[in-house]
């Protein structure tokens, strides 16, 4: 699903000029606005990259997901583009701001994995036991062929 988004907003970006034109020629938008936009963006297709979905619920679904994004911060999808381009264009800025991002994001999972609303599973006996589950299952599959 991830390389499929990839895909898609690489053909986005690869679609236009690749010679900066002028409405690429400064940021439309803060870095700090494009930070936290692309953030909840890439924290959008994490979720999608867990659950398993069928492909064109999935796209409908990311996509409706990436319009809710522009409009909880207020921004227009062409000033998203137009300014990620401009990052593009400038390889300095586009590494500062997902430095950034990186900075953030990892502070948001040890934020996430000291919260006491988040239990991790310490008791192996339920993955042991889904093990042997599994494993009965293929073996009366494979049983089956026989």
């Amino acid at each position: 699903m991830k390389s499929k988004i990839t895909a898609l907003l690489i053909l986005l970006l690869s679609a236009c000029n690749t010679t900066v034109s002028p409405s690429f020629s400064k940021e439309k938008i803060s870095k700090e606005k494009m930070v936290e936009v692309l953030i909840d963006i890439h924290l959008a297709e994490a979720s999608f990259n867990v659950i398993d979905r069928n492909k064109k619920a999935a796209d409908s679904t990311i996509l409706n997901e990436y319009s809710s994004i522009f409009k909880k911060h207020s921004v227009i999808p062409e000033d998203f583009f137009s300014t990620y381009n401009y990052y593009l264009a400038n390889p300095a800025l586009l590494d500062s701001a997902y430095g950034e991002l990186v900075s953030r994001i990892t502070t948001l999972q040890s934020q996430a994995l000291k919260s006491p609303e988040l239990k991790v599973l310490s008791d192996t006996s339920v993955y042991k036991d889904s093990l042997r589950n599994q494993m009965l299952r293929k073996f009366k599959s494979q049983k089956k062929v026989l």
